[in-house]
């Protein structure tokens, strides 16, 4: 399997771009709905209503947490691979570079194309 460091790179960037928004969206409704819950006071009835929603806010915090977690280990993945494709791609120039260099010293003068 061929994998191209630089479509690696901006696909790590665009996940990151992703969480970010991901978090940030996450963030402004859980205001929005602690807001709604508080502004429903303590009348009789509400009371256990509200703490329901706290209850179903801090479970959907830990499920967002742990999506955001698990999404930026593989975006941690992408860039590790990218940067082994990319050693990858340096190692074997070097070690072309080496080859020809030994072989060009090897054949020395006077050796082929004919001459």
């Amino acid at each position: 399997m061929q994998v191209d460091p630089a479509q690696l790179v901006e696909l790590a960037v665009r996940s990151k771009t992703i969480l970010s928004a991901m978090v940030d969206d996450w963030t402004r409704a859980q205001v929005e709905l602690a807001d709604a819950c508080a502004s429903l006071g303590d009348a009789v009835g509400t009371t256990g209503m509200t703490a329901s929603y706290a209850e179903t806010l801090a479970e959907a915090a830990a499920v967002v947490a742990a999506l955001t977690y698990a999404l930026d280990l593989g975006v941690t993945g992408l860039v590790d691979a990218a940067h082994d494709a990319v050693g990858a791609d340096d190692t074997v120039a070097s070690e072309l570079g080496r080859a020809a260099t030994s072989i060009g010293r090897d054949r020395g003068p006077g050796h082929g194309g004919g001459h």
